[in-house]
Formats: structure tokens, sequence, C-alpha cells
């Protein structure tokens, strides 16, 4: 029965926290710290501290969650075990919503950032479509094929990264007073933060495909936390240190303001190895959220909150076809929307409801007060930063909740999808 199969378990430490650096490296650094910078200016940077601290407390909950139950699916799974049927579902579904629009922003600013290469934007819709259908297929060929692909663009994209942190770093004039931000916009900026961490969730949703779980994904989370972390404080103080909204020019919603930075230094040359270090980075988050995107879908259809099909491995145990072709045209429908910033936000408030429910669940099997503590402290953090979240990513958020709510309701009541 496609309920029984299980994937095969090929991925070892190294490999776990390429795709965890490979989920956070793209948009994570590539994107949203722009975003972060224009919404708080030098704010960013107490602002980053506390998405760090959030991240580490929702991380080490998510390592307890997975490590007890490595399997595909993530806080879906962790949901249903530990706190109820409707709360996994909700898990599922904001995952799925989260993931895809953080997809979304990715597809969209490698567009944008071969159009700064190129010289034209006539056709990147079509360009942001084309890569997701391409990422999709690379996933459809399985884990051991993704890790490999992932690892090469982790490291394009990390050298393209010092390179100019090399030439920025230099530069920085000291922090100016600005009165004109307030803390609003402080949290805001932590919101989209908090975003660029969460790819070590990408290591949990994987945990039935992971050597070793109980060691291997902890400390896997714990290194992708740490390092970009690092990373990411070193391009917010570069961005805010050498640039005004002037010299940025609306770049940042683009998603393509780290080449910007580079030209408005003197650094041709550097601006062109940053954009292509960038198109390498958002092709590796891509590939990373495809792969989430499907383990969700598989977990949800194995439990009967999704069509069966969606549930069939390959012969290898290495592949979910059906699962991982829907996540990509869950993201191509993303993509139509258009704008950066709007996924982004998108991703920011459900991502942090998602991680709430983490908590929640973690706290079900907290064994002594200190875990107790530290899922709690994630549990308010994720539900004090969401109404700092763009009205209108609420607006998006809150109807697509409601709808698939409503429809899982409808679905189960006339047995229209296996009740589990």
């Amino acid at each position: 029965m496609p309920t029984q199969q299980r994937l095969s378990r090929v991925l070892g430490l190294p490999g776990a926290v390429l795709l965890g650096l490979g989920a956070m490296l793209g948009t994570g650094i590539y994107v949203s710290t722009g975003l972060a910078v224009e919404a708080a200016s030098w704010l960013a940077l107490p602002a980053l501290v506390i998405a760090a601290l959030l991240a580490m407390a929702n991380g080490l909950s998510s390592a307890r969650l997975a490590a007890r139950h490595p399997v595909s699916g993530g806080a879906y799974e962790y949901g249903y075990v530990f706190l109820g049927h409707w709360p996994g579902f909700l898990a599922g579904w904001l995952f799925v919503i989260a993931k895809a629009a953080s997809a979304g922003a990715a597809a969209l600013s490698f567009a944008a950032y071969l159009g700064a290469i190129t010289g034209t934007d006539a056709w990147q819709p079509g360009v942001a479509v084309l890569l997701v259908v391409i990422v999709t297929l690379i996933v459809l060929l399985g884990l051991r094929q993704s890790v490999i692909a992932n690892g090469l663009m982790v490291g394009v994209s990390l050298l393209a990264l010092l390179s100019l942190l090399a030439c920025a770093l230099p530069t920085v004039e000291p922090a100016t007073p600005t009165p004109d931000v307030k803390t609003r916009s402080m949290l805001e900026a932590a919101a989209m933060l908090f975003v660029a961490f969460t790819g070590y969730g990408r290591i949990a949703t994987l945990g039935e495909e992971v050597k070793s779980p109980r060691a291997t994904i902890p400390r896997a989370i714990v290194a992708t936390i740490i390092i970009a972390g690092v990373l990411c404080l070193l391009v917010l103080i570069s961005i805010a240190g050498n640039m005004t909204p002037a010299t940025a020019g609306g770049a940042a919603r683009d998603g393509e303001l780290l080449a910007r930075l580079a030209a408005s230094l003197g650094h041709p040359r550097i601006a062109m190895l940053v954009s292509c270090g960038a198109l390498f980075a958002l092709v590796g988050v891509l590939l990373n959220l495809v792969l989430g995107i499907s383990r969700v879908l598989l977990a949800m259809a194995r439990r009967g909150d999704l069509p069966g099909r969606l549930a069939v491995i390959d012969e290898g145990g290495n592949s979910a076809p059906m699962a991982t072709l829907l996540a990509g045209v869950i993201i191509v429908l993303v993509v139509m929307r258009g704008s950066v910033f709007l996924a982004w936000s998108l991703s920011a408030f459900t991502v942090l409801l998602y991680y709430a429910i983490t908590n929640l669940a973690a706290l079900k099997i907290a064994r002594t007060r200190a875990k107790a503590m530290v899922s709690m402290l994630g549990l308010a953090g994720c539900l004090a930063l969401a109404p700092f979240v763009d009205a209108a990513a609420w607006r998006d958020g809150f109807l697509l909740l409601v709808a698939g709510a409503g429809w899982h309701f409808v679905a189960r009541h006339y047995s229209l999808i296996r009740n589990p």
C-alpha cells in the first residue's frame, strides 16, 4: 500500500547542513536582508537578534520533535501525533502556504537578478515559471541528486557573498540616528528575518530521509542557524552602512538589492558575481522548498487529508512524483502574483503561525522545565511577531487559512477524501 512505503535514509550531517544552508542563503540572505533594512534601517541589527533567538528556540523544539518522530511532514506530523487532527491539518496547510510563498519569492528574485545581468525585465515572469518547472524536474530525480546539486549551488553563492562582504565591510559608515524608524518597523524587520532562518526546518521536514536522526537533526539545525546568523549580520551591516533609500532605488522589493550594493560601491565585476551567486542561491532555496512542500503533501496524503495518489513513492524510494509535481504547480500559482514583497510577507505571517503549532507540540514532550521554557519562548515569540507583518499578508494569509480549513471540513464531511 502507498501509505506503508518509506523513503530511503540517505542524508548525513554534511548533507543536512548543506540543505539547511541552501534553504537559508537564497531568499534568506540575498532577499530578506534588503527588505529588513528597507523597513528598519540600522534597527535591522537588533531585529536580527530577535529573529535569531526566536529561530534557535523554534529550532530546538523542532529538533526534539524530529528526533522523537523522524518521518516526513514536519509540524504537520507533530501536530497530528501530539495535538490532534485539526492542529495537524492546520500546520500542514500553513506550511504549504508559507513555503510556496517563499518559493515564489525565490523564483521572482531569480528573474530580477537575471534581469539585472541582461539589462531587461520584460520576460521575468516567464523566467520565474520556467525555473520552477526545471527545479521540480530535478527534485523528481530523487534526494541524492538534489543534495549534489544543492551543494554546488551553496558553494557558488557563498563565494559571491564573501566577495561582496570583502568589498562592502571596509566602507561601512557609522550608524546615524533614524528618528523616522519606529519600533513597529523593527518588529516587522524581525518577522522578515525570521523567515530567513526557517530553512533549518527543511532538515526536520526531511526527517524520514536523515541517517541517525536523533543525533544528526539537532546538530544540523544548530549549525545552520549559527552559520546563517553570522552571514546575515555581516550582510545587514554592509547594506545599512553603505546604502540610502536613494541608492537602493526600490531594489529591495524587487529582490536584487545586493547586486545594486556592489554596483554602488564601484565594483561592477563583483556586482556581476553577486548576481550570479544569487542565481545559484535562489535555485538552491527553490530546490529545498520544492522538496519540503512535496514531503508535507506526501505526509498529508498518507493521513488521508489529501488524495492518496500523492503518497505514492517511486520504486527506488527516492521520490514522491505526484506530490512533487503538485508542489511545483502551487509555486507557479504564487509566482503569477508577481510581487517579491507580498510573497515574502505572506510567508512571514503563515510561517509564524506554523511554528506556533510546532512549539505547542514540543510542549507536549518537554520532560524538563528548561525544555518547556524554550518551547514557551518560541510560542510567545511567534504569536508576538505575527501582528507586525504587512496588512496585505494578514488578509491573504487569513483568507487562505479559512479556505483550506473550510475545504477540509467539507471534504471530510462528504467523504470526498479518505478519513484518517
